[in-house]
């Protein structure tokens, strides 16, 4: 597989996750579709005031999702 094909296939599997408070974007970040969905839903229960999206209108510039290891302290 070349590089190209290494790109597509992660922009294919990639989401963007974005969390809202109210009409203010917080955070726009970049992760694997189920990594995504596993911390939307994390999150979403731990700040149930946060509307959190999660679709695959991915770009280049956005931040990684940060660790997963780090939603068990975020999250009770």
């Amino acid at each position: 597989m070349n590089d190209a094909e290494t790109a597509e296939r992660q922009t294919v599997a990639d989401r963007r996750v974005q969390l809202w408070f109210g009409p203010h974007l917080l955070h726009n970040y970049r992760a694997g579709a189920a990594a995504a969905e596993e911390y939307a839903a994390a999150i979403g229960r731990r700040f149930p005031g946060l509307t959190i999206k999660v679709d695959a209108d991915v770009s280049d510039g956005l931040t990684p999702l940060p660790c997963e290891q780090l939603w068990d302290v975020l999250t009770p």
